[in-house]
């Protein structure tokens, strides 16, 4: 039983340790951001949808 507790606590713990990483942020080369091209970065990296981020040079993708 309480195996079982403490299998159910760590995962709630491991979940939120992965959203304190989102977004993803992929730096890109160049001066500026093209959106189809976060896009692709995103989805062959991470599996997700991503766009600009606000800060320059980075790409954010969502988490899954």
């Amino acid at each position: 039983m309480f195996l079982i507790i403490f299998i159910i606590l760590s995962q709630g713990m491991m979940a939120d340790a992965q959203k304190k990483n989102c977004p993803h942020k992929i730096p890109i080369k160049g001066s500026y951001c093209i959106p189809t091209k976060c896009l692709d970065m995103c989805k062959k990296q991470h599996g997700t949808l991503g766009s600009c981020s606000e800060e320059k040079g980075f790409c954010n993708c969502a988490c899954k």
